[in-house]
């Protein structure tokens, strides 16, 4: 199966020359917006210890932003405190370093399957490029059906995965007490529909729990049978819904990640994207 690539925006911090300015996007060389944010510290954020914030008062932070494919750049002035020589810590409000610390947006390509995508991150993806979720593992799958259904106000548990056909989310109350409801995932192909099989299957689990609630969620579609089976359950009391692959492309409207838009991008410029990460990738592990 061909790997889909999905890119997101990872941030790194390092001082900087404040005169230093780069005229244009350093991703796809479009024209920078300009622009000052109100002075906030970002010490905790970037992980410098014992640092004083800026007062609300201090000099805005340079802030330049590309409109075509998200790039951004902040600067952050700091203070950090002194530790003298008899080793008594001392506040005093010194500028360190160049004065400034730049966060700067650094683009990544990830496998859309990769762990290291946040689920927001590849929710989003898929709401914009849904065909990509056949290239998602089963866990992968399941993992983001759980968010969504937690993005819709759900409390959930994902369970761990076994062969016992049981059932891969758990529904629970809103205080958490008992449990309402049982979600079972399926990521099948476009063309491999649900029968009715896994429709009574799941049926099971819900009645052996002494459940009326069941939904059941794939990435393809439901035969005839299995929608007709479905149906009887409901017309019997039980809140028994199934989810295809038009009805799951829906709930993944709750995601609304900023991600860049590569599709405005040359085929070059995502080649060289590819080659920094795979050099960035093979330093850190020489490293290790």
């Amino acid at each position: 199966m061909e790997r889909k690539t999905l890119y997101v925006w990872r941030t790194e911090t390092r001082r900087f020359d404040p005169f230093t300015r780069a005229p244009n996007c350093q991703w796809c060389a479009s024209e920078l917006m300009r622009g000052h944010l109100p002075p906030k510290s970002l010490a905790n954020q970037l992980g410098f210890k014992d640092v004083e914030p800026v007062e609300s008062t201090g000099p805005k932070r340079p802030h330049v932003y590309c409109l075509l494919c998200g790039w951004e750049q902040i600067a952050q002035r700091y203070f950090s405190n002194i530790t003298d020589d008899s080793n008594t810590r001392r506040r005093r409000r010194q500028c360190t370093g160049d004065n400034e610390v730049i966060t700067t947006s650094v683009l990544r390509a990830f496998d859309v399957d990769s762990p290291q995508v946040a689920l927001s991150e590849l929710g989003t993806h898929l709401k914009n490029n849904f065909t990509d979720v056949y290239s998602l593992r089963f866990e992968r799958f399941e993992a983001i059906i759980n968010d969504v259904f937690r993005a819709h106000g759900y409390r959930t548990i994902l369970t761990r995965s076994t062969k016992d056909k049981g059932a891969d989310i758990v529904l629970l109350s809103r205080d958490g007490s008992t449990i309402e409801g049982v979600v079972e995932c399926k990521r099948y192909a476009e063309t491999r529909k649900i029968g009715v099989e896994l429709v009574k299957q799941l049926m099971g689990t819900a009645v052996q729990w002494r459940l009326n609630r069941a939904y059941l969620v794939t990435s393809s579609s439901f035969t005839s049978g299995a929608i007709e089976v479905a149906d009887n359950y409901a017309k019997q009391g039980y809140e028994f819904d199934l989810l295809g692959a038009s009805d799951l492309l829906k709930l993944l409207q709750v995601y609304n990640e900023r991600l860049p838009t590569l599709d405005k991008l040359s085929e070059s410029l995502r080649n060289d994207i590819i080659d920094q990460n795979r050099s960035s990738a093979s330093r850190m592990r020489s490293v290790v």
